[in-house]
């Protein structure tokens, strides 16, 4: 009865489209009045899930994210950007994926657009689909997902999984290097151009230039694993960084700030330890996944398939993420067997590098995030597939040809890498 109470928010979100932060809520305290927990009870449990360390630093985490991309201001820059990245490639074709893959190197408020007159160069004769381009497009777009800080998802990720990101980097790594790769399978029929348009930039120029626009992303990275700090200290560095070099005004910078605290992105996070909260002291969804494993069902099929659900259905990685997390922590509060061994037998050998603690179920829970992208890529709900696909005019049908190569490919990867540990 309650894991049918908490699916639906989910059907109601992709109905109704209502914020999802707040049904969590009103789901966390209806799986506490189930159990016949006092109104006070109740509120204790979500009032102490929310005011978790981990949880204040993801909302902090989320804010930082949003104000590093407005102080970045990335958007006027979009241009000069694609020029220099046209002027060091030496293979043009590079072109078609630069934009999106250089936009998740920068905060998600930071998208990073134009190029139209260089890629036109590259491709003349107009030999590349539609819906290559939307692929391109889409899919180097959220390559990083797996491993930067800067995604909303992954910034919930660690947060519901209470792991240091040195860990989850560690996992989800290999997986981002397989979906780069996935990606080049329709990169490799293109035609490579003989010439182009000189943008006005010496290669050094543009190296340098490209160096100076990721600079808040390496400076985030050192911050977190080299000084082990957390990802809101890492995000706080660096947006103190980009603010002393860019010098805004204090006039802009107060209006910033306030466009920085979103109310969706808030109650996401609180909604979601909140479930969670809940969930855990309750232990109402462990007796599903006993149930469900007595009857043969394999731990790695649920994590995949119910988080490939939720992602179809809402069309949004991150709500989907919030949302599924907490009900798969609630069937696997003590975690899932196995842990992944691939990662952690190299520290066997070399622990000077890696030196990482052994997790317990780490890739399983990468096959269930992976479910949550593939659902979403696919899902006609998804709203920044749509903006993609409206742009370059290509329909969902055809797009879905293209995108079911790479995405079988990632979800397989997944699927073996969390079966190693088991």
């Amino acid at each position: 009865m309650v894991f049918i109470l908490i699916l639906i928010p989910l059907f109601l979100y992709r109905r109704k489209r209502w914020d999802m932060g707040i049904m969590m809520f009103i789901a966390a305290a209806a799986v506490g009045f189930i159990y016949f927990y006092s109104p006070l009870k109740v509120s204790q449990i979500i009032f102490g899930a929310c005011i978790m360390p981990e949880v204040l630093y993801a909302v902090l985490s989320l804010i930082l994210i949003t104000l590093l991309g407005l102080l970045m201001n990335v958007k006027e820059q979009g241009k000069k950007i694609i020029d220099a990245v046209y002027t060091v490639v030496p293979d043009k074709r590079i072109l078609y994926m630069a934009a999106p893959f250089i936009s998740g190197l920068v905060p998600s408020s930071a998208e990073i657009e134009g190029g139209e007159e260089h890629i036109k160069e590259t491709d003349p004769s107009n030999s590349v689909t539609p819906e290559h381009k939307a692929f391109f497009d889409y899919w180097y777009r959220n390559v990083w997902i797996f491993i930067i800080p800067l995604f909303p998802a992954f910034i919930l990720l660690l947060t519901v999984l209470k792991i240091t990101y040195r860990d989850l980097f560690l996992t989800m790594f290999p997986l981002s290097i397989i979906a780069f790769l996935c990606g080049l399978l329709g990169f490799i029929k293109m035609k490579k151009p003989s010439g182009g348009v000189s943008p006005g930039m010496t290669k050094k120029e543009a190296a340098l230039f490209l160096l100076k626009e990721t600079a808040p992303l390496l400076l985030v990275l050192l911050c977190i694993v080299a000084f082990n700090l957390n990802v809101a200290a890492g995000l706080g560095i660096a947006a103190a960084a980009v603010f002393i070099s860019t010098r805004p005004s204090f006039k802009n910078l107060f209006p910033m700030i306030k466009k920085s605290i979103t109310l969706n992105n808030t109650m996401l996070v609180f909604g979601m330890a909140a479930l969670l909260g809940m969930l855990d002291a309750t232990e109402s969804l462990k007796p599903v996944s006993v149930f469900l494993s007595s009857r043969g069902l394999p731990d790695s099929g649920l994590m995949f398939f119910i988080p490939f659900a939720a992602g179809y259905l809402m069309g949004s990685i991150p709500v989907s993420t919030a949302f599924i997390f907490p009900v798969i922590m609630g069937m696997y509060p003590m975690g899932v067997p196995g842990r992944y061994v691939i990662i952690n037998r190299l520290s066997d050998y070399f622990p000077w590098i890696l030196n990482l603690s052994p997790q317990t179920g780490l890739g399983i829970f990468a096959l269930a995030f992976v479910g949550i992208i593939s659902g979403a890529m696919f899902s006609p709900q998804n709203k920044s597939l749509k903006r993609v696909l409206d742009k370059y005019g290509c329909t969902f049908e055809n797009f879905q040809k293209i995108l079911w190569i790479p995405v079988l490919i990632l979800i397989l990867a997944a699927v073996f890498f969390a079966m190693a540990g088991n």
